[in-house]
This record gives C-alpha cells, structure tokens and sequence, in this order.
C-alpha cells in the first residue's frame, strides 16, 4: 500500500468525540495517528469530559500535526458530532467514536475506494471487540482488498438487516452530504434517525469485504445501561419510525415486497433487543406496560410472516419467536447472556 502524496490528495477529516474515556481514548488515538494516509485531520472533539481525556487528546496533538483537539462544554454524542462537522475542513468525513479504533489503513483503503467521487459512499464492515483485541485482520490494498458496489434499494436491506451497520462511523462520505444536517440533539438512537436522510442523497455505495472499523463494546456504554428512561425507549421506536417513514418516501414497502419484509424483520429486531429494557425503565411505569402490551400484540400478528423470512438470520427469528410465546422465559436467557458475554 502506497502512502498518500501529502497535499496532492482530497482531504478526510476524521470526526471523533470524546466523554469521560480516557482509558479508552489512547488506543483509538494510537490506531489513528498511525494512519498512513497523510491529508487528513483528527476533529477531536472532548464533550467536557470530567476526567483526564483532554490530557489525553492534547498529547496527541503535541505529536501529531494532524490531531485538532476541540473542549466544549457537555452537550450529548450529537452536539459534539455537529461541533465537530462546523469545524471539519476535508473533502470528505468518518467519524469515529472516541472508544472504538481503526485498522491502519483505514483511511487509505476507504479513499481508494471512493475513487475521488462525490455521488457515492464507501461502507467498511464493523468488527464488534473488546478493548484488549485487535484488527488482526491480514489485508492491504495492494494485496487486492476487494470491494463491491451496491444500489440504495440494496443498501437499504443490508441496513434493515443488520448485514451492514446503521452507524454514522465506519463510513467514507463526501461533505456536502453533511451540508444542512444536524444530528438530533438530545436523542437516543439518533444515527437511526438520520441515516435514510443520508442514504437518500447518494445512488452508489462501495462495500468494502473486510473490516477496518473496530465497535469496543463496554459494559458501561450507553447502549447497556442497567436502569433506562422512559425517553430511552421511546426515542428508539421513534428513529426507526423516521428510518421506515423515509424508505417509504421512494419505495414501495408493502409486506409483501422485499423492502417491506425489511422493515417488518427490523421492527420486530428493534422491540426485542429492547425487550430486556422494558422492566429497567425508572419512570413512566404505567407508560411503558401499555408498549409492551402493543409490542406483544404486534408480534403475535406478525411473526408468522418474519419466520417464513429466509432472508432474516435465522438466531434472531427464533428469539422473536421465543419473545412472542415466552417472554419471562427470554428474559432470563437474555440476561444471563449479558453477564456472561460482559465477563469473559
């Protein structure tokens, strides 16, 4: 893999935001700075971390030309990712969060892909791990990393099924597509929300087949925390509502056509992996068991249709499937699953 020409080259800028992580922070900016693609810049931006993040960050800054460290006050994931998009410089943005890392040659698999375009994105596959793994992933774009193109239609299925990732990280795209766009303040879920609006926009999509991207999963990351909001929950149903509000804008979403069966897999996907929150909500009690009479209702209408699904992953519908006749049962399994999964 050759290194980028400095200066010669369109411009990424790297989106990452930080809060509180700073045991986190030195690996994901260890695995940026040693990027080999030169034109670039590091937007970090430290959402008024209480802890020694910023230290963190500024002494990456003090060795790398490339790193701009931002400290503002705490406004939420969304606040610190729009920050960070009003002060990005680059022909083209990936975001980062500030817990995750990237391969090497992130940056320079993702640049050759997208051919020096403006009408496409560049997708790269996300690598769930642990904060102690590593991309141990033998590939380089010289050795033939291959790519594949896709179409919005079939970008749109791979989302709603979870084969490709409904993050904002893990993707190259032009900047433009960010011009009027805000991620939601104060929300949860947020990138579900906002993802059609972006998909939408572009005609071309290139996969890339390995991963370079890896998602750090933690315990205390706000994804799996014990006690939830009511706001939590609802905020969730509400992005994937404007995510299947905005396919519906252009296609033809009966469940009868593949998109349709898309989202009806993705809602049911979306009600269960929350399942396990419904009794860990702190207010709206009254509130909240009146959604999960209306989710019990729902899948007993329609999981019929998503196990006759084949193009749905077959260990999810059998815990939809568990989830409708037998919910208690599905707890328990579900959490003595993340106690174990969170131990090892």
């Amino acid at each position: 893999m050759t290194k980028s020409n400095y200066g010669k080259n369109p411009m990424i800028s790297v989106i990452i935001t930080f809060y509180n992580i700073a045991q986190y922070a030195k690996k994901c900016m260890e695995s940026l700075v040693k990027q080999d693609y030169m034109d670039c810049e590091f937007v970090c931006v430290d959402d008024g971390s209480t802890d020694n993040t910023l230290e963190v960050l500024t002494e990456f800054m003090n060795r790398d030309p490339r790193v701009k460290v931002f400290h503002k006050e705490n406004g939420g994931l969304s606040d610190a990712r729009n920050f960070g998009l009003r002060n990005a410089k680059g022909d083209y943005i990936t975001i980062i969060d500030g817990d995750d890392f990237v391969h090497p040659h992130y940056l320079s698999i993702l640049i050759n892909a997208i051919e020096s375009k403006k009408d496409r994105i560049v997708i790269s596959p996300l690598r769930v791990t642990k904060y102690n793994e590593s991309l141990d992933v033998k590939y380089g774009w010289d050795e033939k990393t291959s790519t594949y193109t896709i179409n919005q239609k079939q970008v749109f299925e791979k989302i709603l099924y979870d084969e490709l990732s409904v993050s904002a990280c893990a993707k190259l795209i032009p900047k433009e597509a960010y011009d009027n766009f805000e991620f939601p303040f104060g929300k949860v879920s947020e990138e579900v929300a906002t993802i059609g609006q972006t998909i939408l926009k572009f005609e071309i999509f290139v996969i890339v087949d390995q991963p370079l991207y890896a998602y750090v999963m933690r315990p205390d990351s706000i994804g799996h925390k014990k006690k939830v909001s009511y706001k939590a929950i609802t905020d969730r149903i509400e992005a994937l509502k404007i995510l299947s509000d905005c396919i519906e804008q252009k296609y033809d979403t009966n469940y009868q056509s593949d998109l349709g069966k898309a989202i009806q897999y993705r809602w049911g996907w979306r009600y269960v992996s929350m399942a396990a929150m419904y009794d860990n909500v702190y207010d709206n009690k009254e509130t909240i068991e009146i959604i999960k009479m209306e989710v019990h209702n729902w899948f007993r209408e329609n999981i019929g249709m998503i196990i006759r699904n084949n193009r749905a992953p077959m260990p999810q519908r059998i815990r939809m499937l568990l989830y409708t006749y037998f919910p208690k049962t599905y707890n328990l399994f579900y959490n003595a699953y993340q106690k174990m999964k969170f131990s090892l």
